[in-house]
């Protein structure tokens, strides 16, 4: 019955040892009879990861890989491995017993992995226990460990009418723009006018009307409720455009601005106020190495103000304001596809420089083409190519991190990942919800069921 395959395999060796452990298969079981009298082994220092475990993800099972410290406490070997998984009505849902490979020495720490199926379990919170028996049978204590099932945040929606990528992406008065990229049946495709926007209340696409510029990997930013849509590539200008095109959600118009200095794109856009920041990229004015310029537009004066350069040049990375500063990650360091950095990096306004945290708050994934974006309580990296893919790909992994400061990092940890995995794709919050625009499909994550 399916209680026997929630835990449906597991294997335990004392650290140390070079062999393989067989895989062990057989579900359900137990320890013999205890003699009288017999003494009993001791376990303690438990350990194990992850906690945890969401529902309606591919696969169904969970790896949890852990260590727990025993002796034999001067009886027979250690010979059996005893794991349950239990509801809070304390009942099992699920049991491995098993022989363990090789028995231990007083004291010796042994590793263990236990794979749990959570296909059939209700969300909620439950126990893990563990025990070992001698090769008299006799059980030790018991150590428990929480374990939880988590619903789903993810959530497919209807995709975009005009298929497209290079596309981007940004959020003004609740709903969610989609604006110009690549379209066409064609490799690369067309630098595209088409502007799209999705409403969460309705679940329904429209058209918005089209941008005055054609253009694909431009940026866009929502800035006192207007977007403007910066820089890009198209057929008339391969090596980047410095257009800046603003739409006003009130009146379904566009307009023009001064452009940018500097054309450029791959680049990455935010705001802070009345200031769009557009940082790095690249341009194929004889050379393709990103880009470390940065340089700030004031809305209210029209101008284009120079900023402090980044320290490495980036492009396909992306920003996000936050805390009164901006953070940026991941993106390429190189022309080569190969380069794709991990690192976060922190730009304080007020007094123009660049904290790359001596090092650290690097992202648990490499990352270029993702999403960041900022939630509250922190910042939260969704998809995008990486090195951790072999050969470099497309990931599913999200990540958060609990809001740092402009100088001190905070640590990053994994989150529910994307049904599948996407590289180009783009992202904007309303509500409590993350909506993540991918080339093949529109995605909703619900930051209630998953928080930081």
């Amino acid at each position: 019955m399916w209680l026997d395959r929630t835990i449906r395999s597991c294997a335990i060796r004392p650290t140390g040892v070079l062999a393989l452990c067989i895989l062990l298969q057989s579900c359900g079981g137990g320890g013999s009879s205890s003699s009288a009298g017999a003494p009993a082994p001791l376990i303690q220092n438990l350990s194990y990861s992850p906690q945890s475990a969401y529902q309606g993800t591919s696969p169904s099972t969970v790896t949890i890989a852990g260590s727990i410290t025993a002796s034999t406490n001067g009886g027979g070997a250690i010979a059996n491995f005893r794991v349950s998984l239990v509801n809070t009505l304390g009942q099992s849902v699920g049991t491995f017993a098993g022989p363990i490979q090789q028995g231990p020495v007083a004291g010796a720490l042994f590793a263990f992995t236990v794979s749990v199926d959570v296909s059939q379990l209700d969300a909620g919170g439950f126990s893990l226990q563990f025990s070992v028996l001698n090769s008299a049978g006799v059980s030790s204590n018991v150590l428990s460990g929480p374990f939880s099932v988590l619903a789903n945040p993810w959530a497919s929606l209807p995709s975009m009418t005009t298929p497209r990528t290079q596309y981007a992406v940004a959020e003004a008065g609740g709903k969610i723009y989609v604006l110009t990229g690549l379209s066409g049946s064609g490799s690369p495709g067309t630098p595209s006018t088409s502007v799209e926007v999705f409403d969460p209340v309705s679940n329904l696409w429209s058209a918005a009307p089209s941008s005055p510029t054609a253009r694909a990997a431009a940026s866009a930013v929502t800035a006192n409720g207007k977007i403007y849509l910066i820089g890009g590539y198209n057929t008339a200008s391969p090596g980047g455009i410095a257009t800046v095109d603003v739409y006003d959600p009130t009146t379904s118009m566009w307009s023009s601005v001064s452009p940018m200095p500097t054309a450029r794109y791959f680049a990455a856009a935010t705001a802070i106020g009345d200031e769009v920041y557009v940082i790095g990229g690249t341009q194929s004015n004889g050379s393709s190495s990103p880009l470390a310029i940065v340089e700030s537009y004031n809305t209210t004066a029209n101008l284009w103000t120079q900023r402090a350069a980044l320290p490495q040049g980036r492009s396909s990375f992306a920003a996000a304001s936050a805390n009164g500063g901006i953070y940026i990650s991941g993106g390429h360091t190189s022309p080569s596809a190969a380069a794709i950095d991990a690192a976060v990096l922190a730009f304080d306004p007020a007094t123009n420089t660049w904290d790359a945290f001596n090092g650290f708050n690097r992202m648990i994934f490499t990352r270029a083409d993702h999403a960041l974006l900022s939630v509250p309580g922190g910042l939260l990296a969704v998809g995008g190519n990486s090195t951790a893919v072999f050969p470099n790909g497309p990931t599913a992994a999200v990540e958060s991190t609990l809001l740092p400061t402009l100088a001190s990092p905070t640590n990053w940890k994994l989150k529910a990942p994307m049904p599948e995995p996407s590289a180009g794709l783009a992202a904007a919050l309303t509500g409590e919800k993350v909506y993540v625009v991918t080339p093949t499909r529109m995605l909703s994550y619900s930051l209630s069921l998953d928080p930081l």
